[in-house]
């Protein structure tokens, strides 16, 4: 599945693959650490440069969340949330 550009500056976007010891990455059910996924925007300069902060343990879940955003909507909220 193809990832779109990032809706807030166009820049190429990319998956980003978590794996580390917080509580989001381990599986309590197997005890073993697993991957979880994002997207980020590849600009430096851009608010999504870390990531969208949505951690998914399924690529293609991430991937369809991160296409479908509405870009007006995402930054109105983003702005809202900042106070803007």
């Amino acid at each position: 599945m193809k990832i779109k550009p990032c809706p807030f500056c166009n820049s190429e976007a990319v998956l980003k693959i978590t794996e580390d010891n917080s509580d989001y990455c381990f599986d309590r059910k197997t005890g073993k650490i697993i991957e979880y996924y994002d997207v980020k925007c590849t600009n430096d300069d851009c608010y999504l440069y870390d990531d969208a902060g949505w951690n998914h343990p399924h690529t293609e879940d991430i991937i369809e969340l991160w296409n479908k955003r509405n870009k007006k909507e995402s930054r109105d909220k983003i702005l809202n949330d900042l106070g803007l």
